[in-house]
Order: structure tokens, then C-alpha cells, then sequence
């Protein structure tokens, strides 16, 4: 009611009375009024369209929210897994109360510091329902671990993202028992731990199906799993007998997907025959798909590991480790180390491999073989162990991938090769003639395209392609000549190269090569020359220096400013299109060649009597 202000002549006290009443007065309207916009905004919801469907429907539509966030990621929970899913009940009343009062919704877990959410899962779940629980943080309880273990004969999933070393223990009891719905199990060991092997096996797991295990001493229950599709190991240490490594192995006839991070155990010295001794033993995985052999320090212990296998479906393969270097700090062992011999026995797809990209950065070399339709994508990455920034000890170390690359592709039949990287600046002293490019050529006879990004018009690429073009028709075994489908050739720099420019040098190697190959008969169809994003200045120059004199070796010529990306053509300017088009007439071009004889003969002399007084210094 309003106050009387007849009352202020009263004593302090029965004003402060009068006052707190109006205040409980208003408290009390405030209460009812927030009752009644609770009640109206209920209603409200309850109106809207999708909580006007029937309880179920909306329970199926939560349910695959649900699913999305749980089974979207099957070797590893996001860690806000649990944050992602509480913010579905919290929209709104009518949400929580399905969500809280359904079951299904509880069965999936995601357990950090805390053990509550556990509780509570426990609690809704009924217990002969199936439950998929992950903890994410090394801080919880273990301790409390043990209230699982009424829940064994129903859990499918479990997961330990960060498991302390000093709670083994803990974990060691609740695989004591049977889990017969067991199909998922990942454990990631925060310290490596040895002596303590899990006592799992098919006998206490039956249906295991997925095994992800980090850091940890391998138990001998592993070795009789014949169900498992997935098995990934990472830093995990199995029997010293490598015998019984290779049983495991081929006990798991099912596997689909293999992972193996400095896992894959030292083969023994001496090779392991089969019974009569008539050959190297030799484990087939008909079943593997994806294959990753990662992080080891020994390339030659792996791939020696690995001919005693062969994964005639593998078609997602990756093979990395890190690089083998002597007290210098110099390579001695090139990416064709990661390959293990006769590789088309281990790797049968590589036979259907059409296309090659090698990268050389300051930290790794990498290789990626694909074939014409991609459903085969094999992998090779060479890592530097140098610190502290990964980087190679010299310039030296880029030559390895262009010797290596032709017999990491043995058994292809490579139609496109792409390079990206500096591999000029350690070849220019090591192979001024570019004998290197020249084994190239003559390792991919099939070879259709190819493009080489970071270094520059690449003058030891066409020294190579003329040396191996002139031993070709030199050879009276050699009908067609080096690479006879040669079409195009992609040359430019590194995307962060703005001073792109071809040397005097270059343009004299790329237009003595193409001379030789178009006087052959094995004209080039179309050579680009990117220059990146350099200014106008060195495109023109070497339009007005050398145009006319490629236009007459080349049906098309192009001149880009655009980077081009590895693996497809960049851009074009428009404007040059029509200038830089095809060539004219084939007499047109017959002339123009004609009218290049002297001038390309009397670059290619010197060297030529160089290469002639060489060879018989090494006849004598």
C-alpha cells in the first residue's frame, strides 16, 4: 500500500516497520509475477513447432545431436565433449526434462576432474543398458574406478585420454573381470609404464574390435586377438622375439586399419625363414586399408621390418621417420630408405601408381604417390632430426630427392611428376652438368608432365633432359628415345619469391633441350614459365629476349604472374593468351627452327666437346 506520509512524524522505528512491509509487499507481487511469466513462457515454448512434436520424435532428434557429438570422433573425444552436449538441455525446460529423464541420453560419458557426471550417469542408466564412457583428465579419482565394475558385462566403449602412471593399479582391477560387449578400447598412458602389462584378452575382451594403447609395455593377451579391425600402438613395447611379433600379426587376419608410432619391434639379423628354409617368411593382411608406420629413429630396422609383410589392399598408406646423419650432421640415407625392398611385394598398389609430388622443405622431405583415379595415396615423409629448429645441417641435403625419387617409384608406371623446393642451389656444385635429372628422366620412360616449383627455370633439370635425350638416341636398345610422351613442363618459383627471373644460363639450357628434342621428333606441346608474383619487368624481357625463339620449339608457351599450386596449372593472363597461343603452321615453325640452328648449335658446341673430352678421360 502507498505510504502515509501522515506517518513521518512518528519515532524512527514505526516508519522503518511501514517500509519493510511495502518491501515485502513488492517481493511478493515480484514472486507471483515471475510465477505467472514462468507459466506464460512454458506455454510459449510448448507452442513453438518442434516442441510440439510427440515426445519421441523429439527424443530421436536430440538422440542424433547426441550421436553426432559422441561418435563423430571415434579415436578421441574433443576435450569439450561434455560442454558441447550440456548445452542442448540447457535451451530450454521442455529440453532438460527429456533429456534428464531419458536414459539413452546418459549412456555416453565424458568424465573429467570430477566424478559426478559419472554418478549421475550411473544412476539414470539402467544396468543392463550398454554405456560408452571416456575420461579425459589425469586428475580424476581412480580410486572410485571400482564403481565400474558392476557395469562390466555392459560397457562398449572406454577411453583414457591422460591416465597417470601411478594408478595402474586401479586399472589393472577393472580388467580383471569379463566385459563380454567390450568393442572399443583406447588408454593413453601419461608416463610409459613397464612391469605392469593390463591382463586383457579374448577371453576377458571377446568382442574387441578397436585398440589404441600409448606408452606402455604390451600384455601377452594381445597376442591372441584374431577379431580386432583397428589397431593403433604409439611408443608401445611388444615381446623382444620378434617370432612371435610376426604370429600376432597374422593372427589378426581382420585388421582394416594399422598404425603403428615407433612401435614396429627390430627384426633380428639374421632373416626368418619359413619351415623348409626355403624363403623369408612373409605375413599377409589381405584385410588393412590404412596403414601408418610412423616416428622411428631406425629406417633401415623398419623397412626391413616391414619385407617380411605384404598388404595387397592397402591404398591409404604413410610411411615417415627421422633421418639417418653422420657426426657432421650430414644425410646419409635419402627418403628412398623409408621404402622397403622390393616395395610392390610389401605394397602391391604401388604398381597402379600414375603421379608423383616430392616437396623439400627446411624440415622434411616429402613424397606422395597417387594414382589416376586417387583411390591410392602413398606417403613418405623424412624428417630432420636437427634442433632446435628441425632444420637439414646443409644445402646438400635437397639433392637426395631427385636420386631417390626413381627407385622410390620402382614398379610405377609415374606418367606426372611435380617438384616443390630448392633443389638447385646444393646441385650446382655437386652435378654442374646435371647428370642427376638426366637419371631421372631416365627412371620414368612413361613420363607425361612435369613441374618443378621453388627453383627457378631449374638450368640442371634441362641439362639433365638434353643429356638423357642425346644417351637415349645414342643407344641403339632405346627405339623411342627419353621420354618420348613428354608433353608439358611447369616451371616458377616459390609462392614468397617476388624476384623471380631467368638467368641467360637458364633460357641457353631450356632452349638447347627443347632444340634437340623437337629436332628428334619429341616436340614439347606446352611449357609455362611462372614467374610468380615478380613484377612485369622480367616476364617482358624474357618475352622480347626469347619468345620467338621457343615459339619454334614449343606448340604453346605461356608466361604467368599467378603462382601456380602443385599438382594443377595456375592461372593465366588473359592478355597474353592469344600472343603466346599456338605457334602457327608447322612449316611456319620448320622456318623459325631453321633460322635457330646456328645460334642453338654454337651454344651446345662447347659443351658438348666438354662431355666428349670427359668420356674418353674415362675411357683411358
Amino acid at each position: 500500500m502507498p505510504f502515509d506520509t501522515r506517518c513521518v512524524g512518528l519515532d524512527a522505528e514505526a516508519a522503518r516497520a511501514a517500509l519493510l512491509r511495502r518491501k515485502n509487499a513488492i517481493i511478493d507481487s515480484q514472486k507471483t509475477l515471475q510465477r505467472e511469466m514462468i507459466e506464460v513462457n512454458g506455454l510459449l515454448n510448448e507452442l513453438t513447432p518442434i516442441n510440439c512434436l510427440p515426445a519421441e520424435t523429439l527424443t530421436a532428434i536430440l538422440r542424433l545431436v547426441h550421436d553426432s557429438l559422441f561418435t563423430s570422433h571415434p579415436r578421441k573425444l574433443p576435450k569439450d565433449i561434455a560442454l558441447r552436449w550440456l548445452g542442448i538441455p540447457a535451451v530450454c525446460r521442455h529440453w532438460r526434462t527429456v533429456v534428464f529423464s531419458n536414459p539413452v541420453f546418459w549412456q555416453d560419458v565424458a568424465v573429467k576432474r570430477a566424478s559426478e557426471p559419472l554418478w549421475l550417469s550411473l544412476e539414470r542408466v539402467t544396468p543392463t543398458w550398454p554405456m560408452r564412457i571416456c575420461f579425459q583428465s589425469a586428475s580424476f579419482p581412480w580410486n572410485e574406478l571400482s564403481s565400474l565394475n558392476d557395469r562390466r558385462r555392459t560397457l562398449q566403449v572406454l577411453r583414457f585420454d591422460r591416465f597417470p602412471s601411478a594408478s595402474v593399479e586401479d586399472l589393472v582391477g577393472l580388467f580383471t573381470g569379463e566385459m563380454p560387449t567390450l568393442g572399443v578400447l583406447s588408454i593413453t598412458f601419461e608416463e610409459f609404464v613397464i612391469g605392469q602389462p593390463l591382463p586383457i584378452s579374448t577371453s576377458n575382451l571377446p568382442s574387441l574390435w578397436f585398440l589404441s594403447m600409448s606408452q606402455c609395455e604390451l600384455p601377452q593377451g594381445l597376442y591372441t586377438f584374431s577379431t580386432l579391425r583397428r589397431l593403433a600402438l604409439d611408443r608401445c613395447q611388444w615381446a623382444p622375439d620378434f617370432s612371435r611379433f610376426l604370429d600376432a600379426m597374422e593372427g589378426m587376419s581382420q585388421l582394416e586399419h594399422l598404425t603403428l608410432a615407433r612401435a614396429l619391434p627390430d627384426p633380428p639379423p639374421a632373416p626368418i625363414l619359413v619351415e623348409d628354409g626355403s624363403r623369408q617368411r612373409l605375413v599377409t593382411l589381405p584385410q588393412v586399408r590404412e596403414l601408418r608406420i610412423s616416428r622411428h629413429h631406425h629406417p633401415a630396422s623398419t623397412t626391413t621390418a616391414l619385407s617380411y609383410f605384404s598388404f595387397p589392399g592397402a591404398t591409404d598408406i604413410t610411411l615417415d621417420g627421422y633421418a639417418v646423419c653422420d657426426e657432421q650432421g650430414c644425410l646419409q640415407l635419402g627418403p628412398a630408405c623409408l621404402m622397403p625392398p622390393e616395395a610392390c611385394t610389401v605394397f602391391p598398389a604401388l604398381r597402379s601408381v600414375t603421379s608423383a609430388s616430392a616437396v623439400f622443405t627446411e624440415h622434411d622431405y616429402k613424397v606422395r604417390l597417387r594414382s589416376t583415379t586417387g583411390h591410392v595415396t602413398i606417403t613418405l615423409s623424412l624428417l630432420s632430426p636437427h634442433q632446435p629448429h628441425h632444420q637439414w645441417s646443409t644445402d646438400n641435403d635437397g639433392w637426395w630427392m631427385v636420386d631417390d625419387l626413381p627407385q622410390i617409384c620402382a614398379g610405377a608406371s609415374i606418367t606426372s611428376l611435380s617438384f616443390s623446393g630448392d633443389f638447385m642451389s646444393a646441385y650446382m656444385e655437386l652435378d654442374d652438368r646435371g647428370t642427376g635429372y638426366s637419371l631421372l628422366f631416365q627412371g620414368f620412360p612413361l613420363l607425361q608432365t612435369l613441374r618443378f616449383k621453388g627453383s627457378g627455370a631449374c638450368e640442371l633439370m634441362w641439362r639433365g633432359l638434353y643429356q638423357a635425350s642425346r644417351n637415349a638416341l645414342a643407344n641403339p636398345l632405346s627405339a623411342s628415345g627419353c621420354c618420348p610422351a613428354l608433353r608439358e613442363i611447369v616451371v616458377g618459383p616459390l609462392e614468397d619469391d617476388p624476384h623471380f627471373n631467368v638467368s641467360d644460363e637458364e633460357a641457353a639450357a631450356m632452349l638447347r633441350a627443347l632444340k634437340f628434342r623437337t629436332s628428334h621428333g619429341m616436340r614439347l606441346e606446352s611449357l609455362t614459365v611462372d614467374f610468380g608474383g615478380c613484377q612485369e619487368g622480367p616476364r617482358e624481357e624474357f618475352k622480347n629476349n626469347y619468345l620467338t625463339r621457343l615459339r619454334a620449339l614449343v606448340s604453346r608457351v605461356r608466361l604467368s604472374t599467378l603462382v601456380y599450386s602443385s599438382g594443377a596449372e595456375g592461372e593465366e593472363d588473359s592478355s597474353l593468351d592469344e600472343e603466346l597461343g599456338d605457334s602457327g603452321s608447322e612449316n611456319d615453325s620448320d622456318a623459325e627452327l631453321d633460322d635457330l640452328e646456328d645460334g642453338a648449335e654454337d651454344e651446345s658446341e662447347g659443351e658438348d666437346e666438354d662431355e666428349d673430352e670427359d668420356e674418353d678421360e674415362d675411357e683411358d
